[in-house]
């Protein structure tokens, strides 16, 4: 469960261990078959699991309610009752200046004030043996919704098949969590997964996936700027073809063991079709490219020698942001809502500063990666776009070399 977050996986960055944590927690009703919540082995962050039987409505009231809490940083999982009776909701909290013991115990106290405002036991929880395995056929390999099966199916009685199953290695990674603490799942890291559902769970240790999204902004910063960087446990064996799409824009990537090494990128040429045709890079579904890093392939482009097609087949309106590129200096042309090609500028014509605002994630970051790369300064605006899936990242670039203020006042 750990593998997606608002301020997901960077929240709690790759490589953080989680043990079991029993405590008196009956008055919040939290279950899973297992104790409802663990503490990574820094003590500085605390994980959440509640069997949530109000789906979206009561992840909200918490969600707000935890919002007005200061002094806490949080990310929020909500798996809302879409395939059956009952859904889960997970809740990673962490504070830079109280221990997790200490959110852990502010949570309580919200979780308690909502329970007093009407949320009663039943609400949290609704018997395992209410929910019986079933064979579904999905119909789109959706992470959540895939994700939100097999967490019900765990403690379903019965089998439980799922078709067209979700297959990125954050689903795998919670596979195989819930393996370790007893469940019985099978197929994994395919679209057919199989699960027996069994009485109970028990606690165990889990290490989270640095975040694949993360690792390849950060490729694609190395590319645009900078003498080069090496990105260290990067879990290379599960970045699926992300590496090998870098390559195609002509990126120089090494891998060294587990660690990712991208050297001063002089120049850099956009590969060509066996043909002589224009290399065409789309999202597809895992093992395909990923839709959450077009953006930032699409940015590198800007400035290698060649040119390329970015067709975004899988969601609307991710390609919008190109006018401010654009508007950056950048040579692009927008086809339709789906497809731009990108002509680059091989380093010949740096990009000009600009004031931009970041629609969304992976926009907000590309819009970043651009800014870093541009002539003057730039203004980013709506930075909690960008905050949702980096975190503290102009502190971490700023120790790159970047130049990076943080105006909270804006």
């Amino acid at each position: 469960m750990g593998e997606r977050s608002p301020r997901k996986v960077s929240t709690l960055s790759g490589g953080h261990r989680f043990r079991a944590v029993e405590k008196d927690i009956e008055q919040v009703h939290l279950c899973l078959g297992f104790p409802g919540f663990a503490l990574d082995e820094d003590g500085q962050y605390a994980l959440f699991v509640l069997n949530n039987a109000l789906g979206g409505s009561m992840s909200s009231r918490l969600f707000q309610s935890i919002r007005e809490a200061r002094g806490l940083a949080y990310s929020v999982y909500s798996y809302p009752s879409s395939y059956t009776e009952t859904g889960y909701f997970a809740l990673y909290a962490g504070t830079g200046e109280g221990t997790a013991e200490q959110v852990t115990a502010l949570i309580l106290e919200e979780l308690e004030k909502l329970r007093k405002n009407g949320l009663t036991k039943e609400e949290f929880i609704r018997s395992k043996e209410q929910l019986k395995g079933s064979y579904m056929l999905l119909d789109e390999a959706s992470v959540t919704g895939t994700a939100n099966i097999i967490m019900a199916a765990v403690l379903a009685q019965g089998t439980t098949t799922i078709y067209n199953a979700a297959c990125e290695p954050y689903i795998q990674q919670l596979c195989r969590l819930l393996n370790s603490m007893g469940a019985r799942i099978s197929g994994m890291a395919s679209n057919l997964l199989t699960i027996e559902g069994v009485d109970h769970l028990h606690g165990a240790t889990h290490t989270i996936l640095p975040d694949m999204i993360e690792v390849g902004s950060f490729i694609g910063m190395a590319a645009m700027v900078g003498n080069g960087i090496r990105i260290k446990d990067a879990a290379v064996e599960h970045l699926g073809i992300i590496p090998e799409a870098f390559r195609r824009l002509g990126v120089v990537i090494n891998v060294e063991g587990d660690d990712l090494v991208i050297p001063r990128q002089e120049h850099y040429e956009i590969d060509s079709f066996v043909d002589g045709s224009i290399m065409t890079l789309a999202d597809a579904p895992w093992p395909g490219l990923t839709p959450d890093l077009l953006s930032v392939l699409l940015v590198v482009a800007t400035q290698a020698r060649g040119s390329v097609l970015i067709h975004q087949k899988m969601f609307e309106s991710r390609l919008f942001f190109v006018d401010k590129l654009i508007d950056m200096g950048a040579q692009i042309i927008l086809c339709d809502p789906h497809r731009a090609v990108v002509v680059g500028h091989d380093h010949q014509k740096r990009l000009r500063a600009g004031r931009m605002s970041s629609p969304d994630i992976r926009a907000g970051i590309a819009l970043l990666i651009a800014a870093l790369s541009a002539q003057g300064t730039s203004r980013i605006e709506n930075i909690a776009q960008i905050d949702r899936g980096y975190q503290d990242i102009e502190e971490r670039l700023n120790l790159l070399g970047a130049h990076i203020t943080r105006n909270k006042e804006a």
